[in-house]
């Protein structure tokens, strides 16, 4: 029921937001970088996805999602 982002990521004038999804990308919570986030509000699933919205000239290196 938790998620935790962890990403390289060069921002330069853009910016990065990150997303975590445990029923399939139905329903989406923010994820601050390198912080533990709850997923309980989110409805049960078997399939986890997430998603980076970048604007901007920022650039994501490498992502991984810890659970």
């Amino acid at each position: 029921t938790e998620a935790m982002v962890i990403a390289d990521e060069t921002l330069n004038a853009g910016s990065i937001t990150y997303y975590v999804s445990r029923d399939n990308g139905t329903t989406w919570t923010q994820c601050t970088k390198e912080t533990v986030t709850s997923l309980s509000a989110q409805p049960s699933g078997t399939q986890l996805k997430w998603k980076a919205s970048i604007t901007g000239d920022a650039e994501l290196n490498v992502i991984a999602v810890a659970l």
